[in-house]
Protein backbone atom coordinates (compact mmCIF):
# COMPACT_ATOMS: atom_id res chain seq x y z
CA UNK A 1 0.00 0.00 0.00
CA UNK A 2 1.41 3.36 -0.38
CA UNK A 3 1.74 6.13 1.58
CA UNK A 4 1.67 8.98 -1.04
CA UNK A 5 -1.45 11.08 -0.81
CA UNK A 6 -3.96 10.43 -3.87
CA UNK A 7 -6.88 13.13 -4.56
CA UNK A 8 -9.20 11.28 -2.88
CA UNK A 9 -7.08 10.51 0.32
CA UNK A 10 -6.45 14.07 2.64
CA UNK A 11 -5.29 11.89 5.72
CA UNK A 12 -2.19 10.67 3.91
CA UNK A 13 2.24 12.10 3.50
CA UNK A 14 2.35 13.98 0.12
CA UNK A 15 5.21 14.83 -2.14
CA UNK A 16 4.97 18.38 -3.27
CA UNK A 17 7.60 19.42 -6.14
CA UNK A 18 7.28 22.86 -4.99
CA UNK A 19 8.05 22.09 -1.34
CA UNK A 20 11.63 20.36 -2.31
CA UNK A 21 14.64 22.13 -0.84
CA UNK A 22 18.72 22.13 -1.29
CA UNK A 23 20.48 22.61 2.01
CA UNK A 24 23.65 25.11 2.24
CA UNK A 25 26.14 22.72 3.75
CA UNK A 26 27.07 19.33 3.94
CA UNK A 27 28.64 18.04 7.05
CA UNK A 28 31.03 15.38 5.73
CA UNK A 29 32.59 12.98 8.56
CA UNK A 30 36.04 12.38 7.76
CA UNK A 31 36.90 8.44 7.63
CA UNK A 32 40.21 6.84 8.27
CA UNK A 33 41.12 5.56 4.67
CA UNK A 34 41.56 2.31 5.76
CA UNK A 35 38.63 1.32 8.25
CA UNK A 36 36.39 3.52 6.98
CA UNK A 37 35.60 4.43 10.57
CA UNK A 38 35.18 8.24 11.60
CA UNK A 39 38.44 9.77 12.57
CA UNK A 40 38.63 11.68 15.63
CA UNK A 41 40.37 14.55 17.17
CA UNK A 42 42.51 13.98 20.28
CA UNK A 43 40.18 16.37 22.27
CA UNK A 44 37.79 13.33 20.93
CA UNK A 45 35.57 15.94 18.81
CA UNK A 46 34.90 14.23 15.45
CA UNK A 47 36.68 15.56 12.47
CA UNK A 48 34.50 16.86 9.86
CA UNK A 49 34.46 19.42 6.98
CA UNK A 50 31.55 21.67 5.98
CA UNK A 51 31.24 21.29 2.07
CA UNK A 52 29.07 23.47 -0.54
CA UNK A 53 27.29 21.64 -3.33
CA UNK A 54 28.47 21.50 -6.92
CA UNK A 55 25.34 23.60 -7.78
CA UNK A 56 25.67 26.17 -5.49
CA UNK A 57 26.34 29.75 -6.98
CA UNK A 58 30.02 29.32 -5.55
CA UNK A 59 30.95 26.22 -7.29
CA UNK A 60 28.83 27.22 -10.46
CA UNK A 61 30.50 31.07 -11.39
CA UNK A 62 33.60 28.25 -10.97
CA UNK A 63 32.60 26.40 -13.42
CA UNK A 64 31.53 29.00 -15.69
CA UNK A 65 34.70 30.45 -15.28
CA UNK A 66 36.71 27.65 -16.64
CA UNK A 67 34.33 27.02 -19.57
CA UNK A 68 35.26 30.63 -20.49
CA UNK A 69 39.21 29.43 -20.31
CA UNK A 70 38.31 26.41 -22.30
CA UNK A 71 36.84 28.76 -24.79
CA UNK A 72 39.71 30.49 -24.86
CA UNK A 73 42.40 27.59 -25.04
CA UNK A 74 40.36 26.25 -27.95
CA UNK A 75 40.34 29.13 -30.37
CA UNK A 76 44.04 29.23 -29.74
CA UNK A 77 44.15 25.54 -30.88
CA UNK A 78 45.94 24.49 -27.14
CA UNK A 79 44.79 21.88 -24.88
CA UNK A 80 43.94 22.05 -21.14
CA UNK A 81 47.52 20.59 -19.21
CA UNK A 82 46.72 17.59 -16.52
CA UNK A 83 48.54 19.93 -14.61
CA UNK A 84 46.01 22.81 -14.86
CA UNK A 85 43.03 20.05 -14.89
CA UNK A 86 44.33 18.74 -11.45
CA UNK A 87 44.83 22.66 -10.22
CA UNK A 88 41.01 23.42 -11.46
CA UNK A 89 39.84 20.32 -9.09
CA UNK A 90 42.14 21.09 -6.09
CA UNK A 91 40.37 25.27 -6.48
CA UNK A 92 36.77 23.72 -6.70
CA UNK A 93 37.19 21.64 -3.68
CA UNK A 94 38.69 24.88 -2.03
CA UNK A 95 35.73 26.68 -3.08
CA UNK A 96 33.82 24.40 -1.66
CA UNK A 97 35.54 23.77 2.17
CA UNK A 98 33.57 26.18 4.30
CA UNK A 99 34.37 24.99 7.46
CA UNK A 100 36.19 21.94 9.69
CA UNK A 101 36.96 20.62 12.59
CA UNK A 102 40.58 18.53 11.87
CA UNK A 103 44.31 17.66 13.43
CA UNK A 104 47.02 17.69 11.83
CA UNK A 105 50.37 17.01 12.74
CA UNK A 106 49.02 17.19 16.43
CA UNK A 107 47.39 20.25 16.46
CA UNK A 108 43.33 21.99 15.66
CA UNK A 109 44.24 23.14 11.23
CA UNK A 110 42.43 26.18 10.95
CA UNK A 111 40.25 26.06 7.68
CA UNK A 112 41.86 28.43 5.84
CA UNK A 113 41.97 28.65 1.80
CA UNK A 114 45.84 27.87 1.83
CA UNK A 115 45.38 24.68 4.68
CA UNK A 116 42.53 23.55 2.18
CA UNK A 117 44.66 23.88 -0.35
CA UNK A 118 47.89 22.33 1.33
CA UNK A 119 45.69 19.37 2.44
CA UNK A 120 44.06 18.45 -0.73
CA UNK A 121 47.86 18.81 -2.80
CA UNK A 122 49.01 16.04 -0.33
CA UNK A 123 50.04 13.05 -1.98
CA UNK A 124 50.14 10.87 1.55
CA UNK A 125 47.93 7.93 1.71
CA UNK A 126 44.98 10.41 3.99
CA UNK A 127 46.06 13.37 1.73
CA UNK A 128 45.10 11.67 -1.49
CA UNK A 129 41.88 9.79 0.31
CA UNK A 130 40.60 12.93 1.77
CA UNK A 131 40.75 15.09 -1.64
CA UNK A 132 38.92 11.77 -2.52
CA UNK A 133 36.12 11.62 0.07
CA UNK A 134 35.57 15.75 -0.36
CA UNK A 135 35.06 15.45 -4.29
CA UNK A 136 32.51 12.48 -3.63
CA UNK A 137 30.74 14.70 -1.16
CA UNK A 138 30.92 17.51 -3.12
CA UNK A 139 29.29 16.05 -6.60
CA UNK A 140 27.11 14.07 -4.66
CA UNK A 141 23.50 16.12 -4.93
CA UNK A 142 22.06 13.90 -2.29
CA UNK A 143 24.32 15.18 0.51
CA UNK A 144 22.80 18.52 -0.28
CA UNK A 145 19.06 17.67 -0.30
CA UNK A 146 16.76 18.97 2.32
CA UNK A 147 14.29 16.36 4.78
CA UNK A 148 11.59 17.32 2.26
CA UNK A 149 13.29 15.43 -0.52
CA UNK A 150 14.66 12.51 1.26
CA UNK A 151 12.24 9.82 1.70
Amino acid sequence: MSDKKTDTDTTEQYDDLGSLTWLDTYRMPVLHPRTGETMYCKDGSEMWIDLLGSESDEIEALKARFREENRRLQRKSKDLTPEREDAREIEILVTATKDWNLQFDGNKLPCTPANAKMLYKLKTPMGVDLKRQVSVAVFSEVNFMGESMIA
